[in-house]
């Protein structure tokens, strides 16, 4: 039942994996010392299969049962969850460079045309940008994403 189990949930036994002496691997002494089993098993996800690092039992751990600890080293490496942006049009630059001087007049005129309010520093940057990106956005024009090598 458990190893159906596991196979429908994607879960490996960890216990069987490493190779220990027999004192190590059971888990369930029975009363009056003569029978032994492996009764306990650690489970991990088939993803995380490659953290485990030694799985073995404790004998000397001061607990109330017939059971042994059960015990597994697991290295876990945690990784930086990436939100995708929205990612900033790419411009065609070699566009640019051959029609340098109409853009650099272009954006002159359209900033000159800003009135200048000298309270708020926000508003006048917000206007500076909005005028370079529609000329960059009517003049030279956006590239076209490259397709990914397979």
């Amino acid at each position: 039942m458990l190893i159906n189990f596991c196979e429908r949930t994607g879960l490996i036994v960890t216990n069987a994996w490493f190779w220990k002496p027999k004192r190590r691997m059971y888990t369930w002494k029975a009363p009056g010392d003569r029978i032994r089993h492996q009764l306990d098993y650690i489970l991990v996800k088939h993803r995380f299969r490659n953290g485990v690092k030694d799985v073995q039992t404790l004998a000397g751990a001061d607990i109330d049962s017939d059971h042994k600890l059960l015990v597994a080293k697991i290295c876990t490496k945690l990784k930086k969850i990436i939100k995708f942006q929205k990612r900033r049009p790419q411009y065609d630059m070699e566009k640019l460079y051959t029609q340098k001087q109409m853009v650099h007049d272009t954006v002159e005129g359209k900033i000159g045309t800003i009135e200048c309010d000298s309270g708020n520093v926000e508003v006048q940057w917000n206007n500076i940008k909005e005028c370079v990106l529609d000329t960059l956005s009517d003049l030279v024009g956006k590239v076209e994403k490259r397709a990914r090598k397979p």
